[in-house]
């Protein structure tokens, strides 16, 4: 698992490429789905090259995100 902690409001990478940049909102329990992870709830902060559009929201694997450079 990542080691980095993620906080809401935290500019992260998605785990696939090609990735995209997405904001992070809150972070849940993924339990059924994976008992002893955490999601992210995520808005994609600009247009995602696999079709997402800015302004969506999405949700991934905390652990799987990575952090942004800042820009």
């Amino acid at each position: 698992m990542n080691p980095i902690r993620l906080h809401p409001g935290d500019i992260c990478r998605t785990p696939f490429e090609p990735s995209g940049r997405v904001e992070v909102l809150s972070l849940e329990s993924a339990y059924p789905l994976a008992r002893f992870r955490a999601a992210a709830v995520v808005r994609f902060v600009e247009d995602h090259p696999r079709g997402y559009k800015r302004g969506e929201l999405g949700c991934y694997f905390a652990d799987e995100l990575k952090p942004a450079e800042a820009q």
